[in-house]
């Protein structure tokens, strides 16, 4: 089966301006929100790094073991992430608006960030489930109601829709496993007026599932594309299809 490494050797000289955002872009961008980038990606209103210079950073720290800043059971790799790191699709795209919460009193298990994928777009990026009990334990607690981590996911959008100079921009919603379900309820719970219609050919929409994220295909991650209102736009429901990768 190809996966994200195939896909960057293959596609990773192209630019977001050549090619827009498709399917495995949307699967390697989920997986990086699993990485613990704390204090290399700034948080809210801390400015942006690339994202090259902050993998670079990341894997310094790391040395002979990433591990212990991979945030999943899943295992990603320090190649793939070097791949990432050194492409021309991918190192140049500003990073920002990292944020990692745990609470055991509210079973709390939340991370997410933003990565600029073009001049007017956003890809925001939530977490899946990490390897603590309070990130299973939220897991179930999904099925039956709303829990904090979604609170933060609708708030997290809200305040990235409603950022200075956000207007007018074309956000992607996004994650893989648990970070999928973050990312249609922060949709879902968009405030009237917040979202808008997208053009068909830029938004994106997968179901959620237990792909592991090395797997090529973006059927483990979830995206919707909408703007952030200018002055004036009237609200109506975020759009949904599926645009096919090519070069």
């Amino acid at each position: 089966m190809p996966t994200m490494d195939d896909y960057l050797d293959w596609r990773g000289d192209l630019s977001f301006d050549e090619r827009p955002l498709n399917e495995v872009d949307n699967l390697i961008l989920s997986t990086i929100a699993y990485l613990d980038l704390g204090g290399i990606v700034p948080g809210p209103g801390g400015g942006s790094v690339a994202l090259g210079v902050a993998l670079g950073e990341l894997l310094r720290r790391a040395g002979s073991d990433l591990s212990p800043y991979v945030r999943s059971i899943a295992r990603i790799e320090s190649p793939t992430v070097e791949r990432i790191a050194r492409s021309r699709r991918f190192s140049h795209l500003s990073a920002h608006d990292y944020v990692a919460r745990s609470d055991d009193a509210s079973s709390l298990q939340f991370a997410a960030l933003q990565v600029d994928v073009g001049r007017d777009e956003t890809y925001v990026a939530y977490r899946g489930t990490d390897g603590s009990l309070d990130g299973w334990r939220e897991n179930f607690m999904i099925s039956y109601e709303v829990t904090e981590a979604q609170r933060m996911a609708a708030s997290y959008l809200e305040d990235a829709l409603a950022a200075p100079g956000a207007a007018g921009r074309r956000l992607f919603v996004g994650g893989h496993s648990k970070g999928g379900n973050l990312a249609a309820y922060a949709v879902a719970a968009c405030p009237a007026g917040s979202c808008r219609q997208a053009p068909a050919r830029s938004s994106a929409i997968a179901s959620s599932g237990s792909s592991p994220p090395t797997a090529w295909s973006a059927r483990s991650s979830t995206a919707w594309g909408s703007r952030a209102p200018t002055s004036g736009a009237p609200p109506s429901a975020c759009s949904s299809t599926t645009p096919r990768p090519g070069r």
